[in-house]
């Protein structure tokens, strides 16, 4: 039970954890980097490479007075050809998505082995990666349709004139909750083979069962994170920290889950 597990104790277990770990931050790395060529290679087979580096030939002054010209050529180029445009998208969009899943896969694979001896290699990563990736996808296909079921009574809520502000507030909890729903039925997925409906509703009841552990886990992880997100805006290339966030994000929930998990055995064989 909750009781046994100390919430703040194992956020800063957590943190260790990824500290001595930190060499798992570089996949991460390589894989968003590859998720970010795929995004300009299908740009520029749709838009000449000459006319982008035109653009970029423009003052930052220049580029505010005839941001709307800019805008309106770039759209031109997109809409002139719409079938070659919607399926190059499609293509490369595709494969960034599967990028992602990989990326996924090997953190949580990552987080969960963290959790169990200490440490995971790099290798690790890429071998669990492959393993996992389509139950990656799975899962999240799944949680768009709970996402979508989750946020209709709140969209529905506007058309009754709900405050604007409190609307955002319940649609960020609700967002929340179904990250942290995922998340635990990610980690179970991998660690026990588990089949998709069985992890959906494990991380449902790890989330019924202990909202404390979570809430407190993930409060400490967004904490530390505010400050390296907010500097995005003042300084964007400390946007290259991106990656350590959602890392330290997967160890510090891969250690609370493997701590529920043992808990729930032990009350299961009291």
């Amino acid at each position: 039970m909750d009781d046994r597990i100390s919430p703040f104790n194992s956020a800063v277990e957590g943190i260790l954890l990824f500290l001595r770990n930190f060499q798992i931050v570089i996949p991460v790395y390589l894989l968003i980097f590859t998720g970010y060529m795929l995004v300009i290679a299908a740009i520029l087979m749709i838009v000449p490479a000459e006319k982008i580096e035109e653009f970029g030939n423009y003052s930052i002054s220049e580029q505010e007075n005839i941001q709307r010209e800019i805008a309106e050529e770039l759209a031109s180029y997109f809409i002139a050809d719409i079938v070659r445009t919607a399926s190059i998208l499609l293509l490369f969009g595709l494969l960034v998505f599967v990028i992602h899943e990989f990326d996924t896969a090997g953190l949580c694979a990552s987080s969960i082995e963290i959790s169990k001896t200490g440490k995971a290699s790099i290798g690790f990563f890429f071998e669990k990666g492959f393993l996992y990736t389509m139950k990656m996808v799975l899962i999240d296909l799944v949680g768009i349709l709970i996402g979508f079921a989750l946020i209709s009574p709140v969209i529905a809520f506007s058309y009754f004139g709900f405050p604007s502000f409190a609307l955002e507030y319940l649609l960020s909890i609700v967002l929340t909750i179904l990250m942290l729903l995922l998340t635990f039925a990610r980690f179970h997925i991998i660690k026990w083979d588990a089949s998709l409906f069985e992890s959906i509703a494990v991380g449902t009841r790890i989330l019924i069962r202990h909202p404390l552990s979570a809430g407190v886990v993930f409060i400490v992880w967004f904490v530390i994170s505010l400050p390296i997100v907010s500097s995005f805006l003042l300084f964007p290339p400390l946007i290259v920290l991106f990656p350590v966030v959602i890392a330290l994000f997967y160890v510090m929930m891969g250690n609370l889950y493997m701590k529920l998990i043992v808990s729930e055995f032990s009350d299961v064989s009291e």
